[in-house]
């Protein structure tokens, strides 16, 4: 064999060679692309939804931003915001107490209100009467409190929504069309009507002997301080 015919069969062989070599790059590359496009962030949102429903109580006769029998003795409305880092202590630390001791034994319905003006404030709430329309308002509070500090973009109210597995085009159709605004307005004209000057504050309403009682318990205070006032109310009308 000459060595002219020698070299050109080497050429050749770094050709294919080369050309094997490419084709692998590109098929691993492609591969890694379909897992940074697809398969990481269904296995990263599936690992949210599972921290997300760990962190998530159960509430009782939910429906929409209210939990507890309509009827029963004593009422608390929190007014709250999402962006409220005290809001947020209250969120994840005490409520389930009250939940647990007396909105299950039938003693508090509980209400969440918004009440102060502002665009993502404003956002926050209405995004979360959406997911009430799929019986999963608590489920979006709780996990807008989990996820505080992060900015409150259209992006991130969808993202939040894609976690709680909801309908995405009902939730999408609702937000955009702005269905709850009229509600959100009501619960800023209520906190105005109720003298709401910080968040979170809490208004225990009740009836003695035929007239309306309210209190006002202001701030993430301990599950104590709500349960002696709680108490007392409940004393006071005699329903222990």
């Amino acid at each position: 064999m000459s060595k002219r015919k020698i070299i050109r069969e080497r050429r050749e062989r770094q050709r294919k060679l080369q050309r094997i070599i490419w084709i692998i790059v590109v098929t691993v590359g492609a591969v890694l692309l379909a897992f940074g496009l697809i398969v990481y962030p269904t296995i990263a949102l599936n690992q949210r939804k599972a921290e997300v429903l760990s962190d998530v109580h159960a509430r009782p006769m939910a429906d929409s931003n209210a939990m507890g029998d309509p009827s029963a003795p004593l009422k608390i409305t929190e007014y709250a915001d999402f962006q409220c880092s005290h809001c947020r202590d209250f969120a994840l630390e005490t409520e389930h107490l009250i939940v647990d001791a007396y909105v299950k034994t039938g003693k508090v319905y509980f209400i969440y209100r918004s009440p102060f003006p502002g665009t993502s404030r404003e956002d926050a709430i209405h995004a979360a009467y959406c997911a009430g329309d799929q019986n999963k308002f608590w489920e979006y509070h709780d996990l807008l409190y989990l996820d505080y500090g992060m900015p409150i973009t259209n992006s991130f109210l969808m993202s939040e929504a894609q976690v709680l597995d909801l309908d995405m085009g009902e939730f999408r159709s609702c937000v955009n069309s702005g269905k709850y605004r009229d509600r959100v307005d009501q619960d800023i004209t209520g906190g105005a009507a109720d003298g709401i000057e910080a968040t979170p504050t809490f208004i225990l309403t009740y009836e003695v002997d035929g007239e309306t009682v309210t209190k006002p318990i202001v701030g993430a205070v301990p599950f104590v301080l709500f349960e002696a006032e709680i108490e007392a109310a409940l004393a006071e009308m005699n329903t222990q």
